[in-house]
C-alpha cells in the first residue's frame, strides 16, 4: 500500500511530482473507497501538487484540471457534511482564481471559505487536526 506519509515527505520537500505519484497512487488503491475524507484529502493534494509544479501563471487547461480537482474534493467533503474540508477546499480555490488573475472570484472563495470555517466550534487551525489521523495512519501502513 503506498504511504501517503511519503507523499507528504516528498511535498514538504518540493518535490511536487514524486508526491503526486504517491498521492495518486494512494488514491487509486482500492482500500481508499472505505475512506471517503482520506480520498478527498488527497484530491487536495494531488491538485496542490499541480499547482505548486506549474508554477503560476497557469495556462487555462492547467487552472481548469486542478478546479476540477479541488471542486471534487469539495463535494466529496459536502457530501460527509464535513465543513472543516469544505472550507479548505474553498480556500484552495481561491488561491486558485488568486493565481490565475480572477480577483473578484478569489475574494469569494475567501469570503465563503472564512465564513464556513469560522462559524464552526472549536475553530480549526488546519485540515489534518480534524481527520481521523488514527484511521488516515493505518490506510497509509495497509
Amino acid at each position: 500500500m503506498p504511504s501517503i506519509g511519503l507523499g507528504e515527505v516528498f511535498f514538504s520537500n518540493f518535490a511536487y511530482t514524486d508526491a503526486q505519484r504517491w498521492f495518486v497512487s494512494a488514491y487509486k488503491n482500492p482500500q481508499s473507497a472505505s475512506f471517503p475524507l482520506v480520498k478527498a484529502y488527497l484530491l487536495i493534494r494531488i491538485a496542490d501538487c499541480e499547482l505548486r509544479k506549474n508554477h503560476p501563471p497557469l495556462n487555462q487547461e492547467q487552472t481548469i484540471r486542478i478546479q476540477q480537482l479541488y471542486e471534487h474534493a469539495h463535494t466529496a467533503f459536502s457530501r460527509a457534511s464535513y465543513r472543516y474540508g469544505e472550507a479548505i477546499v474553498l480556500h484552495r480555490l481561491g488561491l486558485l482564481k488568486e493565481f490565475s488573475g480572477d480577483e473578484y472570484s478569489a475574494v469569494t472563495y475567501y469570503k465563503r471559505s472564512y465564513e464556513k470555517l469560522f462559524t464552526l466550534e472549536p475553530n480549526p487551525v488546519n485540515i489534518h487536526q480534524h481527520l481521523d489521523i488514527q484511521k488516515l495512519i493505518t490506510f497509509s501502513k495497509e
